[in-house]
């Protein structure tokens, strides 16, 4: 976790027992997963984050933070996305690999795993 490392160094954090810091990023590996994404995805769109941030000359910690954030929880509603999708995890995954077309995709992934979203036909 390169970036974790770095934001607390920026910070002047000591490194004795975890950080908040390390705890977000440990929290950003669950949401790999949930998303199914390869593990340290968020760590490295966060890295990027950071780079940019310093180019532009933004505050790194706080562009830090927020891009180590975006995704933590967005899993909660994974019951009702499987319920709604099927395997929410490969809906999710899929997502990332393709252009969601909005409304329309959706209601592909729907009809697929017979679920109440898909269309009526009648």
């Amino acid at each position: 976790m390169r970036a974790a490392r770095a934001a607390d160094e920026t910070a002047g954090v000591a490194e004795e027992g975890a950080t908040l810091t390390e705890l977000v990023a440990t929290l950003s590996l669950a949401a790999d997963l949930g998303l199914g994404q390869p593990m340290e995805h968020i760590a490295r769109s966060c890295l990027i984050a950071v780079e940019l941030a310093d180019r532009l000359g933004a505050d790194r910690r706080a562009t830090y933070q927020v891009a180590l954030l975006a995704f933590v929880g967005c899993t909660a509603d994974s019951h009702e996305t499987a319920l709604l999708l099927g395997d929410d995890i490969t809906a999710r995954a899929r997502s990332y690999d393709i252009d969601l077309a909005g409304l329309r995709y959706l209601l592909g992934l729907a009809a697929t795993h017979g679920s109440p979203l898909r269309p009526h036909r009648g």
